[in-house]
């Protein structure tokens, strides 16, 4: 979070825009609302922008373009000598910040057959699709489910991580990831995501965040068992890569 929060003040001050359009044109993309955890995208430079300086004007180019141009191209040499720079700090914090109290409930990559969720009748695990290795398909409403164990009461904070594709979602679909703290009894929504709002066809989305306080979920302080599902929602297929649970005091 060090790291995010560097980034995200350090292009603020450099007034940087479009970064929401060059995220929906990679081949993985990250999302933010509410708590989910940020993940930022790294900007990039022409290298025809950071040699612009080195070229000489040419003969039709007023001085005063040429200066234009120069000018120019020193600003994105430094603003890209400058954002490097950033990234190194952040990653020295990041390092320095290591939280040793962390604790991985669960780590699923769904690539061993003894799968720790439970899937109900129409899941459909595949061995290789979309450029991944193990993934679990959901749809017409399917749930995985996992019991996790938290080793202790003194554990604070929880954040799941998973990454997850849809090529065929319309509008009025989505999924959600539910806790329950009665071995599934009772089941509360943490976070849901819908088709048009939070994702688009045809991309991977890796590394979704989803952080939250032992307080705010019902009667987990009082619990001895963490339960997480992801149910889908309408007739259409998500898939998901991989599922992680980490715990802090």
């Amino acid at each position: 979070m060090v790291r995010q929060s560097t980034l995200i003040n350090f292009c603020a001050a450099l007034l940087c825009s479009g970064s929401a359009t060059a995220a929906q044109n990679s081949s993985s993309r990250s999302n933010l609302r509410g708590r989910r955890v940020l993940a930022v995208s790294t900007p990039t430079t022409s290298d025809s922008l950071n040699n612009a300086s080195d070229a000489a004007p040419r003969s039709d180019e007023s001085p005063t373009k040429a200066n234009k141009l120069a000018d120019f191209a020193s600003s994105v040499a430094a603003y890209s000598a400058a954002y490097k720079q950033a990234i190194e700090a952040t990653e020295t914090n990041d390092d320095n910040n290591n939280n040793n109290d962390d604790v991985v409930l669960l780590n699923e990559d769904f690539c061993s057959p003894t799968t720790l969720f439970t899937t109900t009748s129409n899941i459909q695990c595949v061995v290789t699709t979309y450029g991944r290795n193990g993934v679990v398909r959901l749809n017409n409403n399917s749930i995985v489910t996992t019991n996790i164990l938290p080793p202790s009461s003194t554990l604070s904070t929880f954040t799941v991580t998973f990454s997850y594709h849809t090529t065929t979602m319309t509008h009025g679909d989505g999924f959600c990831l539910d806790f329950s703290t009665d071995d599934g009894n009772t089941w509360h929504d943490e976070e849901c995501y819908d088709y048009g709002i939070d994702f688009e066809n045809g991309f991977w989305y890796d590394d979704i965040g989803v952080e939250f306080d032992a307080e705010d979920v019902v009667g987990l302080v009082d619990s001895n068992s963490l339960s997480i599902r992801l149910i889908g929602r309408g007739d259409h297929d998500v898939l998901f890569d991989k599922v992680q649970v980490v715990a802090s005091v």
